[in-house]
């Protein structure tokens, strides 16, 4: 199953676009789009770990991953020079697999629904993010002049925050309290 959803994933991101050159070649732009995420769920050491244990999983089975290197950001190193001498038939292979491993071991740590969820989760976010307009009359609502973008910071007081709201943005509702 983690194969053909991999397959799948790869075929997704080609579909969507992107640059073509090695170094963004589908695979490794899944891997990056999950590191985000992941790391915020997992923590930066947590998803290193995960990838880590993906490629020497995968490096059993395709010998030209075992010159990749995982960064302690969790980020893969050395796709460009390795994938400069392959073929992209070699390349594909590679990722699928490396992909298919990282998928797998997401299924055994926290279960197939999860897993499925998560990356419905990060497709779906990454549609609304390519989507955004950045420019023109209907450009996204935080980006428009009109709107405010500087705010004051809150600090710490003896009991609350300070400010303890935005009263530009935030009207907390009037609660009435019966006697």
């Amino acid at each position: 199953m983690p194969r053909e959803f991999a397959e799948k994933l790869l075929a997704y991101e080609v579909a969507s676009g992107g640059p073509a050159e090695a170094a963004d070649s589908p695979g490794f732009r899944v891997c990056e789009k999950m590191r985000g995420p992941l790391c915020r769920l997992m923590g930066v050491g947590g998803f290193h770990a995960l990838l880590s244990r993906s490629l020497a999983l995968a490096s059993t089975q395709i010998s030209w991953l075992r010159e990749l290197h995982i960064k302690p950001d969790g980020s893969v190193e050395g796709v460009t020079e390795v994938a400069a001498r392959l073929d992209a038939h070699a390349v594909a292979e590679g990722e699928v697999v490396l992909v298919g491993h990282l998928l797998g071991l997401l299924v055994i740590l926290i279960g197939p629904t999860l897993t499925l969820g998560l990356l419905h989760a990060f497709m779906e976010l990454q549609h609304k993010i390519d989507e955004q307009k950045l420019t023109g009359a209907d450009k996204a609502e935080h980006l428009q002049a009109t709107r405010p973008s500087e705010f004051p910071v809150p600090a710490f007081g003896a009991h609350d925050l300070q400010p303890p709201a935005n009263a530009a943005l935030f009207h907390p509702p009037e609660i009435e309290r019966q006697r």
